[in-house]
This record gives C-alpha cells, sequence and structure tokens, in this order.
C-alpha cells in the first residue's frame, strides 16, 4: 500500500478540519484539538454504555457540531464517537489469526524501514509475510488497523486464487468483481478508506484501479468496520463476502 507523492495538494481546509481529498469518511478527516475537545466533551457526558455502544460502529460524518449532538445516535464526529483505533485494530488482528489458521499468512513485520517514499506496507507472496511502517500520527486511513488489514486482504486474495488453482493453468489472482455495479462500489469503499483516486496522476489513477487494490480496499472495509462496508458498497461486499466462503467465520 503507498501513499501517492501528490498526497500534499490532496489535503484541504473543510470548515476547520483537514480532509485527504474530496470525500468524508472517518479515514478521510481529522479535526483540530479544540473541535475534538468540544466533541470530547459532549460525548463523554452521555452514560458509558451510550457511549461504547455508539464506538462499536461507524456512522455518516457530521462537522457540524450542533447537528451531530442533535443527532448524536445516527451520525458520527470525528475521531470522538467514529470507532477507536484500538478496536480497529483488534478487529485486523483477528483477520490476521484467521489468515494464518487458513496458511494465507505467515508473519506480520511492523516498523519496517522501506526504502521506497510513501510505502506503508506490503505482502510477499514466497515468504507470506506482511511488513509495514504506518503513520499513527497522520491521517486514520495510514494507521496501523486499516493498512495491516488492507495487506491482510492481499492475502486472502492470494490464498484463495491459489486453493482455486487447477494444474495447467497460469497462477495468478482471480478476478472478484464480476459487474459493473460490484466495481463501482469497490472502489467508493476504496476512496472512502485512502481518499479519491486520483485524475491527474495516471500511474497513481492505475495502480488505485488494480482489481487486487479495490479488493483489498473492500476487505479492509468489511473486516474493520462491516456495518459501514455494506452501506458503502453493498454489491462490492457481498462479492468479497461470497469469494471468501469458508475461509472467514
Amino acid at each position: 500500500m503507498y501513499i501517492s507523492d501528490h498526497r500534499c495538494s490532496r489535503i484541504s481546509e473543510v470548515e476547520g478540519f483537514e480532509r485527504l481529498g474530496s470525500k468524508t469518511s472517518p479515514f478521510t478527516i481529522r479535526a483540530g484539538e479544540e473541535k475534538k475537545e468540544e466533541a470530547e466533551e459532549i460525548h463523554t457526558s452521555r452514560p458509558q454504555e451510550e457511549q461504547e455502544e455508539d464506538e462499536t460502529s461507524n456512522e455518516p460524518i457530521e462537522l457540524d457540531l450542533g447537528d451531530w449532538e442533535n443527532d448524536i445516535d445516527t451520525l458520527d464526529f470525528p475521531e470522538t464517537d467514529t470507532i477507536p483505533h484500538k478496536k480497529l485494530l483488534n478487529r485486523a488482528k483477528n483477520a490476521e489469526e484467521e489468515a494464518k489458521d487458513n496458511l494465507f499468512l505467515n508473519t506480520v513485520v511492523r516498523h519496517t524501514d522501506f526504502n521506497e517514499p510513501g510505502k506503508l506496507g506490503h505482502f510477499l507472496p514466497p515468504s507470506r509475510k506482511i511488513e509495514l511502517d504506518t503513520l499513527e500520527d497522520n491521517f486514520p486511513a495510514y494507521q496501523t488497523a486499516p493498512v495491516l488489514a488492507h495487506e491482510i486482504g492481499h492475502a486472502f486474495h492470494i490464498g484463495v486464487s491459489r486453493s482455486d488453482e487447477k494444474p495447467g493453468f497460469e497462477s495468478g489472482t482471480d478476478s472478484v468483481f464480476e459487474t459493473e455495479a460490484q466495481r463501482q462500489d469497490a472502489i467508493d469503499i476504496s476512496e472512502r478508506m485512502r481518499g479519491d483516486i486520483p485524475d491527474n496522476n495516471e500511474e497513481a489513477r492505475d495502480y488505485r484501479l488494480e482489481e487486487e487494490e479495490l479488493f483489498a480496499d473492500v476487505f479492509a472495509s468489511f473486516i474493520i468496520e462491516h456495518e459501514a462496508a455494506r452501506r458503502a458498497g453493498p454489491q462490492a461486499v457481498a462479492r468479497v463476502e461470497s469469494y471468501l466462503s469458508g475461509h472467514l467465520p
């Protein structure tokens, strides 16, 4: 998984927030400390059970503090009542264990020193190893949980493809998305997880639109925020679930 070289130009100011690209999601937006403090005060004034329940799923993001407070059960404020990174990471680690149980993955190595600019992680099929170098102080999109889940998606995609291989056929990965609607849903989820697919950088655009990358983005969303994934791209999620049938509980 890479950050595009033109990432700085993709960051914009929106109502006092920083946003990665043009689409607002829990992974592409972050608030300043003052806004977060105000929102946290509202959130923590609720009963503990309500707070914990709200933090189990990602709802549509609202940037206006008053509008969010008035509809707090069905909207989320950035980095406040969204799913905490610790919980996202636990879900990614559960998928990691499932990948190991399926023999699709051997090990995960964190804090790798990549020589390639913008590289956050990769999956190495021959050794079935994931290496990561994530940015915990950056946008949620670049933190460990979504990047780990994305790379585990590659492990599952390749692992399931290999288990389906027939003698005499060239090794590769299966084409998963069978209809234009499924593929468009996958693109919508990809942009939710990582920001816009760029129009002005052909290399970056081609990379993001590769079947393997779209699959890994849908897998990551499905694993760490399954309710929101089904809401954002139901046909792509259903197709990935079908593809993984028998390999995930």
